[in-house]
């Protein structure tokens, strides 16, 4: 919003903008990725200090993935620190070039750090909380946020600490637990199993004389 009332200009700074996404960043659980995008036509950065040696070793240490495009010419500070941090770099050919790399970038990449000593890849497990939803008769003191309480008669009491809670899904403002219902979770194992293609069926010989043509799910292979 400010950029935009004042307007954009100015030199490029990588740096700068690394070091702000990085900081942003910094409340994601480790459970999840933690990635940035850099789209520039810029062919030079400014940057208030090196970038190598000072942001880079950062966004390692916060396993942070960033991937570049460029909208006219590769830096070679981009090429590097996509390498290190093992993400991608790109360089416009078109449009559609373009946008094929941008949907790229919507899909979660594979995990690529170690838990382990030995180096193999684990899970790490994410404790969950299915509370109830409790009506009261009078409206009593309810966690909006861990700092705000509002009064509501509606309460979702955590089964850990039975703090109660405005709203779903959200952390336990007492305990840290997070609190889910059960279509949250089905909502994110729907995502994980993409709806097979659909194969192209052609219906022919209909009253006006035309084609219909109609899609089907494909049949999984035996």
């Amino acid at each position: 919003l400010i950029a935009t009332e004042r307007g954009s200009g100015g030199e490029f700074s990588l740096q700068n903008g690394l070091e702000v996404a990085g900081r942003s960043l910094g409340h994601q659980p480790r459970h999840g990725s933690r990635e940035i995008v850099v789209v520039t036509a810029a062919l030079s950065t400014c940057d208030p200090g090196y970038v190598l040696t000072e942001t880079l070793p950062r966004l390692e240490q916060a396993r942070i993935r960033v991937s570049a495009f460029a909208l006219s010419a590769e830096l070679h500070v981009c090429r590097k620190i996509t390498q290190e941090t093992s993400g991608s770099m790109g360089v416009c050919l078109d449009k559609a070039h373009f946008r094929e790399w941008l949907m790229n970038q919507t899909v979660p990449p594979p995990t690529n750090h170690p838990n382990t000593d030995e180096g193999v890849v684990t899970c790490e497990m994410v404790p969950m909380g299915f509370p109830s939803r409790n009506v009261a008769p009078l409206p009593s003191l309810v966690h909006a946020t861990r700092e705000k309480t509002i009064m509501a008669r509606t309460a979702y009491s955590c089964p850990q600490c039975q703090a109660k809670n405005a709203e779903l899904p959200t952390d336990c403002a007492v305990c840290g637990l997070k609190l889910v219902l059960s279509p949250h979770l089905a909502r994110s194992f729907h995502h994980l199993f993409p709806v097979p293609q659909f194969a192209e069926v052609v219906v022919q010989g209909n009253n006006n004389g035309t084609s219909l043509t109609s899609s089907s799910r494909a049949a999984p292979a035996s």
